[in-house]
């Protein structure tokens, strides 16, 4: 048992913070870490914002600027914060959005977004908090309106600064340097996220720009192709065994689901799956659901299109082998159970679901969407399947097998064609493998994995 604190515990000792003092409190509970990491999702809870307004259709541009001073402004050309009076709170919107960490339009219900990367309500009134300064400018109803704040707390009531005819949202803050470690930002940090979340929301234009004496410079990203374009981008130096990936983008009510895959030359494996722009980087249960899914599908199509034996059955690591897929879901506030839902039936391959990825539309559309010199995605599978079990095999016992008649049974024509090119690259890897730098190998040990 633990030894008893000696100290009094009574009601006096309930602490009750007013406004976002327990922000700056305890910031590691919602920005993460105060370190560089922390520093830069200031950044990405401001630009998120922006991201929704795209997401609802009102947004086109989004730029983002370090300033000479060091401070951060993000603008984009959304609809703009509501500037009313608000009916419960009796002050402005702004002040509201910015102060008061029960309230969100990201709530669900009648607020004005159905889908958004943030679901808490948090957000800016962090980086409100968490700011040495922090000025907000609403353009709205033909005005600029604008609010200051020193370290959340507001210096003056949203005033009219200004006419306009445009509408948007501008947001500059200066990191406060009694929570941070470092207030420095990284330019190449926030070129990394920004050209993601390009990629994400496809039309999207995203400007990153830096001010500071000797590090002047600018970035412009605009992806139409959304994240086709992203599976091409890290597929760069690949040789891949078709030139545009494939897409595949549904819709069931507010839910939508893209996906975008390509395979290359290459034994890896490689996932990029989001939802609402948020990286799941643990994956979820809509990876496992694109993947359970992927490999039904290709073993059904291989089977229809005669290029799978019944007896023959390629696993998830052989239909995964090799490929880039990236995976980005839009869902509303029904939540994360309605999200395992549509994977759960979606691994199961029922009619009607929201990736209707089936074998069917594969055989329909192979011509379109697979054949690429005449050799389709499936073959490329099949034929990626029969080059692994010959290196594989030739790896171990040092020699090629006596007979490769058998190897090669129930490929297409076109596959049949590309086989001996795959022969005479296995034996070139292997009489390398097998010269006198490698000799010594125990021909009895567990081959490695093909890198």
């Amino acid at each position: 048992m633990a030894a008893k604190v000696e100290a009094v515990y009574g009601a006096e000792q309930i602490q009750v913070l007013d406004g976002l003092e327990h922000i700056r409190k305890r910031p590691g509970m919602y920005i993460s870490s105060t370190d560089e990491k922390g520093l830069h999702h200031l950044v990405s809870e401001v630009v998120d914002n922006s991201i929704d307004e795209a997401l609802a259709g009102y947004c086109t541009h989004v730029e983002v600027t370090v300033n000479p001073d060091g401070s951060c402004t993000v603008v984009d050309n959304g609809r703009g914060i509501p500037t009313a009076i608000h009916p419960k709170e009796k002050i402005s919107t702004v002040e509201v959005v910015f102060t008061k960490v029960n309230a969100g339009g990201k709530f669900g219900g009648d607020s004005g977004y159905k889908v958004s990367s943030g679901l808490h309500g948090v957000g800016v009134k962090a980086v409100n908090a968490l700011s040495e300064w922090l000025e907000v400018e609403v353009s709205q109803n033909g005005h600029v309106y604008k609010q200051v704040y020193n370290r959340g707390v507001p210096q003056r009531a949203l005033q009219i600064v200004g006419d306009t005819d445009k509408t948007g949202t501008k947001v500059t803050f200066y990191p406060d340097a009694e929570i941070f470690e470092t207030i420095i930002f990284k330019y190449d940090t926030l070129k990394v996220r920004l050209k993601e979340l390009a990629f994400l929301n496809k039309g999207l234009r995203i400007t990153l720009t830096d001010k500071r004496e000797g590090k002047e410079r600018t970035d412009t990203f605009c992806y139409e192709g959304g994240i086709r374009e992203l599976v091409q981008e890290i597929n760069k130096g690949n040789e891949t065994l078709f030139a545009e990936p494939l897409y595949f983008e549904e819709h069931e009510g507010t839910t939508v689901c893209e996906i975008a895959l390509q395979y290359n030359e290459s034994y890896n494996e490689i996932i990029y799956s989001y939802a609402n722009n948020v990286n799941t980087i643990d994956g979820g249960t809509h990876v496992e659901g694109l993947k359970l899914a992927l490999t039904k599908i290709i073993n059904d199509a291989g089977k229809k299109l005669n290029i799978l034996k019944d007896s023959d059955k390629l696993t998830g690591v052989d239909v995964r082998e090799g490929g880039t897929f990236t995976q980005d879901i839009f869902y509303s506030f029904a939540g994360y159970s309605h999200l395992l839902v549509l994977d759960v039936v979606h691994a199961g391959g029922a009619p009607g679901t929201l990736y209707r990825l089936n074998e069917d539309d594969l055989v329909k559309d192979q011509k379109q969407r697979l054949s690429i010199h005449d050799i389709d995605l499936l073959d490329s599978l099949r034929m990626a399947e029969l080059y692994f079990k010959k290196r594989l095999h030739m790896r171990v016992i040092g020699m090629e097998p006596a007979d490769y008649t058998t190897w090669n049974i129930g490929l297409s024509p076109a596959c049949e064609a590309a086989f001996p090119a795959y022969l005479d690259l296995a034996r070139r890897e292997i009489a390398a493998m097998l010269s006198p730098s490698a000799a010594g190998t125990n021909a009895n040990a567990t081959p490695a994995r093909p890198a």
